[in-house]
Parts: structure tokens; sequence; C-alpha cells
């Protein structure tokens, strides 16, 4: 799997700045797979594009970050990134960053560990809201859930935690988190 997000990196990756589709100006950058020896379009920034690459049988998906160590202080890197399709992020995997304290794999702990988001996160969040990128609290320890659940405009998820009282590990929610999830989902689609 090789993807590449503008003519420069297609010419490294395919030997060629020939690809079809392909921009100079990150405006109108495209993603491409390569598989076995078929390239097809991959860059789905909506739904409407994802079912039009789905019925030209190409494969397509979301790029997610696990984890924001990626993007710098000043959030440059976020508008790259994005320009390159970001549209959803976790801003911590289980270990501290710049923007928040990640959740340690621990059993039979609460996901109360630590401090929440850092002023940088709390920037982060903005502009990500900015931009409508999807935050995934997954990871996120409770302090932090709570700082973003606070900040965001925007809906929340959590793609992959589980319920803090059927498995007691720091990375769960518990019935307070899950309803107040619920609560936002609700509030945007009133």
């Amino acid at each position: 799997l090789c993807m590449s997000s503008s003519v420069a990196g297609h010419k490294r990756a395919f030997g060629s700045d020939t690809v079809p589709g392909c921009y100079e100006d990150y405006e109108q950058a495209e993603l491409f797979v390569l598989i076995g020896s078929n390239a097809a379009w991959c860059h789905p920034v909506s739904f409407q594009r994802i079912r039009a690459a789905k019925a030209a049988g190409a494969m397509s998906g979301i790029l997610h970050f696990e984890g924001a160590e990626a993007i710098d202080e000043n959030l440059y890197a976020l508008e790259v990134f994005y320009q390159a399709g970001l549209r959803s992020i976790g801003p911590v995997w289980s270990r501290p960053t710049i923007f928040a304290e990640g959740v340690p794999f621990r059993h039979h702990h609460s996901p109360d560990t630590g401090p929440g988001l850092t002023a940088i996160g709390k920037e982060l969040i903005k502009a990500c809201n900015a931009r409508n990128i999807m935050i995934d609290l997954s990871h996120m320890n409770e302090k932090g859930f709570w700082d973003v659940a606070k900040i965001s405009t925007a809906p929340l998820v959590a793609t992959h935690s589980n319920v803090w009282n059927l498995s007691q590990t720091t990375r769960n929610l518990t019935d307070k988190q899950l309803a107040q999830l619920i609560q936002l989902l609700q509030k945007m689609y009133q």
C-alpha cells in the first residue's frame, strides 16, 4: 500500500508525475492507493465521494490519526494533513502528547488518570471543529474527555472504547461519559 498527496510524492512513489487527477496545489490534492499494479483514487472527503468511489470499484477510506504526534504546537501541520484528507483524529494514543494526557493501559482502574487537555490541546480541538475534523475520544483520559466535551461544537465519538462498568479498564467510558455522548448527539440532531 503506497499513499501520496502531491505530484512530488507521486513521482517518488510511481516514478512519474503524470498521474491523472493529481495536482500540485494542496487545495486540490488527491490521494492514490497502489494495490498490486492498479492505482485507484482514494481521497473521499465527503459521503458522496465515498459512494462514488465504491460505485467505481475503488478502495476508499477516511484518513484518521490515532494520536496527534504528527501535529506541531503551532498547528501548521494540521492544515497540511487536512488538505491531504485528514477528517478524524484522536488527540492521544495511551501516552501523553503536547495536547493531552493519554490513558495508560491499566486494568481494574478508573479512567481518571491525570490532567486533561493542555492549552495547545484546547486550540487543537477548536481548529479541528473549524475544519469539521471529527474528534475521537478513544484513549483519552476522563479529564481530557470532559475538556473536549466542554469545548467542542461538534458531535464526538469514541470509536473503540467500551463500557467501564463491564470492564474496568482505563480506556473504557463510565456511564456518565456515555450519557454525555448521547446527550451531545441528541442536541446535534434536534
